[in-house]
């Protein structure tokens, strides 16, 4: 099934979900959901910190920044030109093991800005080597990171970019766009919202069964006054955002958090019992 299908397929999903647990009470849980760990949220923050980025580039109107949900064969051919581009930056002897992963979904996630029929030659050829500019940079830190053991959507969750990164890789492909004073960091949240969303496509199907997962524990519980988000917040955090808590890890730990939240409310109603037929207590 193709990214944006299985995307398009899992919103309605947890949107449903999401509606039981209002419905329950957790409406606290629902709102950082969509704002962190829903599938499409890094999507939708990449485009709004391009769009942001667009407001201050040499190209306005911003007609051009209609996103639509299915990219259309033009621009499915802008990818691929793009993708050809990045070929030089390959490595033969696999000397990086998930090169081919950073790539694809490099290019899965910038495919999510050229998505409007109304892009223009001009425009294109500027972005192209922005794009170039940032993969390199990728591919730069990766290097550096081969020898930590930090696997590919760790280093991707936690990625960023400097000033030395930009004299070094780009600083004047991107900056001939995007007229930034130096003081400006809007070059770092796009780069990090590339990463991130590369991050989540990776493990796009882990994530959501996870969140799932998660959320459908939630509901059986059926108990607003459970304290879950100590719990819960935290867990999605280290294993959909961070990256650094597997799924499997992840689903022990959440089965002992809700056992946890369950001892701490039958903990404190006992101690209020106490307190309640105790006259020094009161």
């Amino acid at each position: 099934m193709k990214t944006t299908e299985f995307l398009k397929n899992q919103q309605s999903y947890i949107e449903d979900v999401l509606e039981r647990l209002n419905r329950f009470g957790f409406s606290s849980l629902t709102r950082l959901i969509r704002k962190e760990w829903h599938p499409m949220y890094p999507i939708r923050n990449l485009q709004d910190t391009f769009y942001n980025m667009a407001l201050d580039s040499k190209y306005p109107p911003l007609e051009f920044l209609h996103f639509e949900e299915d990219a259309s064969p033009v621009n499915r051919e802008a990818i691929s030109r793009i993708g050809n581009l990045l070929e030089r930056f390959d490595c033969n002897d696999d000397e990086l093991g998930g090169l081919f992963l950073l790539k694809k979904s490099f290019l899965t996630a910038i495919s999510f800005l050229f998505t409007s029929p109304l892009w223009n030659d001009i425009l294109y050829n500027e972005l192209k080597r922005i794009f170039t500019s940032l993969y390199e940079i990728q591919v730069h830190h990766l290097r550096q990171m081969k020898d930590k053991n930090l696997h590919l959507q760790a280093f991707l969750a936690s990625e960023d970019i400097n000033d030395k990164d930009l004299r070094e890789h780009g600083e004047y492909k991107i900056f001939h766009l995007f007229e930034y004073s130096r003081e400006n960091k809007y070059y770092s949240l796009f780069y990090k919202s590339i990463c991130q969303v590369q991050a989540r496509l990776i493990d796009l199907h882990k994530d959501t069964e996870f969140l799932v997962f998660v959320l459908k524990e939630v509901i059986a519980t059926c108990k607003e006054e459970l304290p879950l988000l100590p719990y819960i917040r935290p867990l999605l955090e280290r294993v959909i955002e961070k990256k650094t808590l597997s799924h499997e890890q992840g689903r022990k730990q959440c089965a002992k958090g809700f056992k946890e939240a369950s001892y701490m409310e039958e903990f404190q109603e006992i101690l209020a019992g106490v307190i309640g037929t105790c006259p020094d207590c009161r």
